[in-house]
């Protein structure tokens, strides 16, 4: 084969001329072809001259073939190529080691040590020989020993508790009070017939230290007896209370006497009647005017307490429990003190 030129039988359907000694051999006919296109021949003119090039660059570079046999250094993780930077100089370095170089890892940084700082050194005067002989020589100054703070603090407060103490001495202890005493119970004397006997207990329950002297049916004359007795043996309270005439008359005389058997004692309550007989006027009215001629004798005014209540009384005259709570609060109003 030769460049553009191809060589081969080629048999063709033409009508063969030649003669009978002739056809024992074939006929060799020359076909020239063109190779291919214009860019075809392009393409393998540049493919040639590449190798070229390649082929003296490897020869002109020192240790490229040590390169080539160790291979190339793979790209790095991230996918970009290292750069490569080209010195021309005497020492330049191949391509490859450049781009081997540029990947290899860096050296560590030297640990950086501390520079020890000096000290600046005390400043030291220069003192000539003859100066320190030149000057006078001073006697120290005598320190005055400082007075202790805490002795004469101590002494201090000695002193000032002592003026206390002086001045407590000196004054006179005040007098005692007198103690509270407590004042004796007051003593209540009370005289009547049945009305107040039935309420007894209330009046015990409602004025503390009463004494009750009551009996059933009796009259004034009876009670003057019982008064005298009392008055005799001192037995008669600091209050006497007398309710009597339910049972008779009453009288100006027999009020008269029994205010004589009174006459130390500081008050004396009358207690007005409330009874439906026919001395319940005439009683009352004694009764209301004795107590004006007398500064100790008071009324009680049973009768307005309980004439407009009914539900009071059993028989118009003895109690029910309601009277006898009412006729209890009302002598304990009049006991008062005297």
């Amino acid at each position: 084969m030769e460049a553009g030129i191809i060589r081969g039988t080629l048999t063709t359907d033409r009508p063969d001329h030649r003669g009978p000694r002739d056809r024992s051999r074939e006929r060799t006919i020359s076909v020239q072809a063109p190779f291919a296109s214009t860019y075809q021949r392009f393409y393998l003119h540049s493919l040639v001259l590449g190798a070229i090039i390649f082929a003296t660059l490897l020869a002109a570079w020192p240790g490229s073939r040590d390169m080539l046999q160790g291979g190339f250094a793979g790209v790095p993780a991230d996918g970009n190529p290292p750069a490569v930077a080209l010195i021309t100089s005497d020492e330049a370095i191949h391509p490859f080691e450049a781009v081997a170089a540029s990947l290899a890892p860096a050296p560590p940084e030297p640990a950086s040590e501390a520079v020890p700082t000096e000290e600046p050194a005390p400043a030291v005067a220069a003192v000539e020989p003859g100066t320190v002989a030149e000057l006078p020589s001073q006697p120290p100054p005598e320190l005055e020993p400082a007075p202790e703070p805490i002795a004469a603090a101590g002494e201090a407060l000695a002193q000032e508790a002592a003026g206390q103490q002086a001045s407590v001495e000196s004054q006179p202890e005040p007098a005692s009070a007198p103690a509270p005493t407590d004042a004796p119970p007051l003593r209540v004397t009370a005289i009547g017939d049945s009305v107040m006997l039935a309420a007894a207990g209330d009046l015990a329950l409602t004025i503390s230290g009463i004494e009750i002297d009551a009996e059933v049916g009796r009259p004034v004359s009876a009670a003057i007896d019982v008064l005298r007795a009392l008055y005799n043996a001192g037995q008669l309270g600091d209050v006497v209370v007398v309710h009597i005439g339910n049972n008779s008359p009453f009288s100006p005389s027999q009020f008269d006497e029994m205010m004589e058997l009174t006459a130390g004692v500081s008050r004396v309550v009358f207690v007005n009647l409330k009874v439906p007989r026919g001395w319940e006027g005439p009683n009352n009215a004694v009764l209301a005017e004795g107590v004006t001629r007398y500064p100790s004798a008071v009324l009680a005014d049973w009768y307005s307490a309980s004439v407009d209540h009914p539900e009071f009384f059993l028989d118009g005259v003895h109690l029910r429990p309601e009277g006898v709570q009412a006729y209890a609060q009302l002598m304990a109003a009049y006991v008062g003190t005297p």
